[in-house]
This record gives structure tokens, sequence and C-alpha cells, in this order.
């Protein structure tokens, strides 16, 4: 969008795929639960959950020339996303995800190579229960091509 000196701002459009998994081990709801919802939730919750989801997420890009080649950045951004399984926090379906990351890059003519450590929030703004939501960390590495 716009660059000034060492910085740069830059608009973000991301498709996401994600796998994660979740097992139940919040022992306060447990506790709270009656003895019929007890086991029902030891059924439903207690075994590990495999949790896919689609997204695109929308945000920005403050980036910041270190040296020549190399920049550093912070992410951030939020969008809908679709999720395949329900868990004691979080139904499935439609919900919502929140990035933020910072990150380093090196660019070599028009290949970047990126390392990112961020934080995730996905929740669905209480459209369905639960929705205690999921927070998660976020690493990854990665190689970019510049048109």
């Amino acid at each position: 969008m716009k660059q000034h000196k060492n910085w740069s701002y830059e608009l973000l459009v991301a498709p996401e795929y994600s796998v994660s998994k979740h097992q139940f081990n919040n022992m306060l709801l447990m506790e709270s639960a009656n003895a019929e919802s007890h086991s029902e939730i030891n059924n439903q919750y207690l075994y590990e959950k495999k949790i896919i989801g689609f997204g695109l997420n929308f945000g920005g890009i403050i980036r910041y020339s270190i040296l020549k080649p190399f920049n550093s950045y912070a992410l951030i951004s939020v969008g809908p996303m679709i999720n395949s399984t329900s868990t004691e926090r979080l139904a499935n379906g439609f919900s919502f995800v929140d990035v933020f990351s910072l990150g380093l890059s090196y660019r070599l003519n028009r290949i970047s190579l990126d390392f990112r450590y961020g934080i995730r929030h996905l929740s669905n703004l209480n459209i369905q229960n639960p929705n205690a939501g999921h927070n998660s960390t976020i690493l990854k590495f990665g190689t970019t091509f510049h048109f």
C-alpha cells in the first residue's frame, strides 16, 4: 500500500487451512456438570479430537527494513472460518479467527524466506454455544514469490 523510508504497510488477504488437535481437560467444567451430563461430557469430549478449518483472513502487515535484505514485521488479521469438529469449548461450523504474529523475512531478488511466530484465537461471537473459543500458537516457515 505505502512505503516510507524503512517502513512499509501492506494489505493481507490470506486463505487458511488449519489442522489442530484438542483434548478436553477443563476439570472445573467436569465438576460443575450434573451426573447425566457428566457421562455425556466424558463420552463426547474425553478423547483427543482433530479439528480441520478452512478460512479467509483479511488484515495488514507493518514491515520495517532492518538491513536491505532483512525485514521484521507485525501482522494482524481477522476472518471467517468453518470448523469440522465440536469441542466442549466451541461448536463446529461457522466461526471467526483472529491472528497476531511477529516475523522476520529475508528477500533475495523476487523470493523471500519467511519465519513467523504468533497467536491465534478462534470463536464464534456467540452465534452458537459453546463459545469459549480456542487459543493456539503459530510457528510458520515459508517462501514468497514477489510479482
